[in-house]
């Protein structure tokens, strides 16, 4: 079923879908907010770094589910309570009338709850930013290469990436098909502004294991602190490709066409990134949204709003 995505232009852009409207009262006060996203936040440590990103995305969303349902049954009887889960079995994600005196709103104040965990949440900013995937070459099974890897952690972990750059050294000459040590030295190489050193070792990480999400993305990364945009977007191309699901490879892709001044190929894929973010539940959404603001914005005071009404029709979104 084809949705409409509507957008409200005023100081700022607010963006609505339309599914979600009749499912979302209005918000509690934010002290309530923060109340059930603390809830939701402890519990997100049950959530492993280590499975693929859109469970941990499903994880956190199941978290947030968990504590509006804690916060919303305060009181309810085992009766009640046996109603609802029965109800959330049959996979509904609002469940209205359980029992003859209590209504649950699973989905109550998610888009508040999400923000103020992806903005305050520690454990939440560190499972979004966790992008490995484990394979057969990630890990190295040599002592030497993983104790020098476990350095490099190390130092990573206080800023001392110089420390780091020759622990990871040491680690892929121990081992030179250590997938993740390549990453790693690549991100430090990249904190110290040595954008090309970094390239060179997500290449070399991608040699090793062409699936890897991780390098790909963060050679467009370092491809866009270079300003080097058409090769940063064919970076992201070549993530979306690999993984169809990934709205990050959207996301970079949208930065850096527009960067590139293809302007209709970065609205189109910025807002794929943002349908892709909202459905999934990702804190991501917020930054794709803001995005979409500085883009319209910037169009506007180059006398090229209509280029944004286009790529807006297309892509079934109403300006208002």
């Amino acid at each position: 079923m084809k949705h409409n995505y509507f957008f409200s232009f005023c100081c700022s852009i607010a963006l609505v879908f339309c599914a979600n409207a009749a499912a979302q009262e209005k918000s509690s006060s934010d002290d309530h907010v923060k109340k059930i996203a603390d809830k939701a936040c402890e519990c997100t440590r049950e959530i492993s770094i280590r499975i693929p990103k859109d469970s941990i995305v499903q994880g956190i969303k199941g978290c947030i589910y968990a504590a509006v349902m804690e916060d919303q049954t305060a009181g309810a009887d085992a009766k009640m309570m046996e109603m609802l889960e029965t109800a959330l079995a049959a996979k509904k994600d609002t469940v209205v009338g359980v029992g003859e005196s209590v209504t649950i709103t699973v989905d109550k104040d998610f888009d508040q709850i999400l923000r103020y965990l992806h903005n305050n949440c520690a454990r939440v900013k560190t499972l979004m930013a966790t992008d490995n995937v484990y394979r057969d070459n990630s890990m190295s099974k040599d002592k030497k290469a993983l104790d020098f890897y476990s350095q490099g952690v190390d130092f990573a972990r206080h800023e001392q990436y110089a420390q780091a750059v020759e622990s990871y050294k040491k680690a892929v000459k121990a081992d030179p098909k250590f997938a993740f040590a390549w990453d790693n030295l690549g991100l430090c190489y990249r904190k110290m502004g040595k954008y090309k050193d970094a390239i060179s070792c997500y290449e070399k990480s991608i040699a090793i294991d062409p699936k890897g999400s991780t390098p790909i993305m963060n050679m467009g990364v370092a491809y866009t602190l270079l300003k080097d945009y058409k090769s940063a977007a064919s970076a992201y191309e070549k993530l979306i490709t690999l993984n169809p699901d990934n709205p990050e490879g959207y996301y970079g892709a949208g930065k850096s066409y527009y960067l590139a001044e293809n302007y209709e190929k970065g609205l189109d894929n910025i807002f794929m990134a943002y349908r892709m973010y909202n459905e999934q539940g990702s804190p991501y959404v917020n930054d794709a949204a803001k995005l979409i603001e500085v883009f319209y914005t910037d169009l506007e005071s180059k006398g090229k709003k209509d280029i944004f009404e286009t790529v807006a029709k297309k892509n079934n979104i109403e300006i208002k």
